[in-house]
């Protein structure tokens, strides 16, 4: 039917007779009418199109969602759709994107039983795997007159959550299990079917015991992301010069996402004339016309959320701002500055239309803005970074052990049964090794000169000995655990990292003073408070410009 010709002039013919009919003034009705045939064209269209890009995933989803969308009048059809899209991300292991789908589906049947006053529904439990799906049926539980029903059951409701805890289960997102749980738990218990409650509470069961793992390894790897900008308008049609998100799942290497984003490319255009552009500064002139070009680059979610997210999920649910950094060399730093004094950031953010994960595995990119961290700053972050690196080795080893006691000298044998002493020992070797180049002692070495001195002036330099006393301070601790830890064969190991640690302390001492660089408890920083705040703040007022939020004076 999508190709039939007939029956489009048959839309068109009946289009002509109600405009006849109906004078100067339309009628609801055939105003209703010419609705009803504008949005069967918009179907006929998406299912053409859909028919051609059985090779392209991406459009695929797109033709899957719109045809979904056209069809909001009629709970089954569009529930329909939106199953087919689930299928088709799970098929192809996209299990978060499948969630989503499923969730969608889930919200059609309660919005129809809630209607019904079958059940009762907390729709904020909904935020924990898409905020965006309660916004859209916030809207249409408003027309809920006005969308034919398709007559759906309380079993249809609680038969897709127990499919959508299975889904999240196998994409990792244990926490949003709990939320579906909560949703149909209390419908079991009202028709005593204690059975199913069972298998419920044991797939919840299951969830609890993954996270617990994940909070005692610090290990959970939702998804990768990267900033695909696209280049050749003869072979890409409009999407040449669009800048999209592209969510992978877990820890997909750069090198691996561009060899699957050029072979999709190639498969969709059916020839080979695809590039990957290296470069981070791109010239039009120098594009070939009857070549299609790719830009790819690694981001980083930006959370916003207040609090720390130790298992490491909200960074990865309703995220829709991202940063990534580009080296720079300062033109500004003083002559005879050295090469570690002279290296700033240039970190690019980056806001996306709608929060991952999505039913879509891409996003467009909305905004885009810049914000510059002087050699200094970058030097801060970077020590702060690997101190927070080692307490959360150490906090999560206390969490999964329930260790409460401070005084590093009664550690207990669950404490460092949970403990990950690998990861520990790279990181603390990493750190009071004089070989770094872009160690505590590098940088204490390039910033202690006169000149830098005169530059950033005390309260600068004071920032940088804070970042350096808060990084000793979780080495010192790693030392002291690591000491208790390690067994007989790595007692030089330890030696030799203790030696390399009370140098490190020497040498900057010899920098800034042996006074400054004293270690005392106003050195031991809760995980609450953090030393690049000012740069975190002025980087929420960046992604809020980007949104056209105005900051309040």
């Amino acid at each position: 039917m999508a190709r039939s010709t007939r029956f489009q002039r048959g839309l068109n013919a009946l289009g002509l007779i109600v405009d006849r009919s109906g004078g100067k003034h339309a009628t609801t009705y055939e105003n209703s009418v010419h609705c009803l045939i504008k949005q069967m064209k918009q179907v006929l269209n998406a299912t053409k199109a859909l028919q051609d890009s059985l090779d392209n995933p991406i459009k695929l989803t797109d033709l899957h969602i719109q045809l979904a969308d056209s069809y909001r009048g009629s709970s089954s059809l569009r529930f329909a759709w939106l199953q087919s899209l689930a299928t088709s991300h799970f098929d192809l292991k996209w299990y978060s994107e499948a969630s989503v789908c499923q969730a969608h589906c889930l919200a059609i049947i309660g919005i129809e039983l809630e209607a019904k006053k079958l059940i009762k529904i907390n729709w904020a439990l909904f935020d924990t795997i898409n905020e965006g799906i309660v916004k859209e049926y916030n809207i249409l539980r408003a027309d809920t007159e006005i969308i034919q029903p398709a007559g759906f059951t309380i079993e249809n409701f609680t038969s897709k959550a127990e499919q959508l805890m299975k889904n999240l289960l196998m994409a990792e997102r244990y926490e949003a299990v709990s939320a579906v749980c909560r949703m149909i738990l209390p419908i079991f218990e009202e028709q005593h079917n204690y059975y199913r409650a069972n298998f419920i509470c044991t797939e919840l069961q299951q969830a609890y015991c993954r996270l617990n793992e994940i909070k005692t390894s610090g290990r959970r790897h939702l998804a990768s992301y990267f900033k695909v900008v696209f280049f050749g308008k003869l072979l890409l049609g409009e999407d040449h010069e669009t800048e999209w998100i592209y969510r992978e799942p877990g820890l997909t290497p750069l090198a691996e996402a561009s060899e699957k984003m050029l072979e999709s490319i190639k498969h969709s255009l059916g020839h080979d004339n695809v590039k990957l552009i290296m470069e981070k500064e791109v010239s039009a002139g120098n594009l070939k016309d009857n070549v299609a070009y790719v830009q790819m680059t690694h981001v980083h979610p930006f959370l916003v959320r207040e609090g720390p997210d130790n298992m490491n999920y909200w960074a990865n649910t309703n995220i829709k701002s991202f940063y990534y950094d580009e080296p720079k060399i300062d033109s500004s730093a003083p002559s005879g500055s050295s090469e570690i004094a002279k290296q700033l950031i240039k970190k690019v953010f980056v806001t996306i239309d709608e929060p991952f994960p999505s039913m879509k595995r891409r996003q467009r990119v909305i905004g885009k803005k810049e914000q510059i961290l002087n050699p200094l700053e970058v030097a801060c972050e970077s020590l702060i970074k690997k101190a927070n690196q080692i307490r959360k080795v150490i906090k999560n080893a206390k969490d999964a052990s329930h260790f409460n006691v401070i005084s590093t000298d009664n550690y207990d044998k669950s404490f460092l049964d949970k403990l990950d002493l690998k990861g520990l020992q790279l990181l603390l070797q990493g750190s009071v090794q004089a070989t770094v180049n872009a160690g505590p002692l590098a940088y204490g070495e390039g910033f202690s000169t006169t000149i830098q001195m005169q530059r950033y002036g005390e309260a600068g330099i004071n920032k940088l000995i804070r970042a350096l006393k808060q990084l000793l301070y979780q080495c010192s601790e790693a030392l002291k655990i690591n000491e208790i830890a390690v067994a007989s064969d790595q007692v030089q190991y330890q030696q030799m990292l203790k030696c390399s640690f009370e140098a490190l302390i020497e040498r900057l001492s010899e920098y800034f003073g042996e006074d400054k660089m004293a270690l005392t408890s106003d050195d031991i920083i809760n995980e609450d408070n953090d030393i690049m705040s000012e740069v975190h703040t002025k980087s929420i007022h960046i992604l809020d410009s980007i949104a056209g939020v105005m900051q309040s004076k």
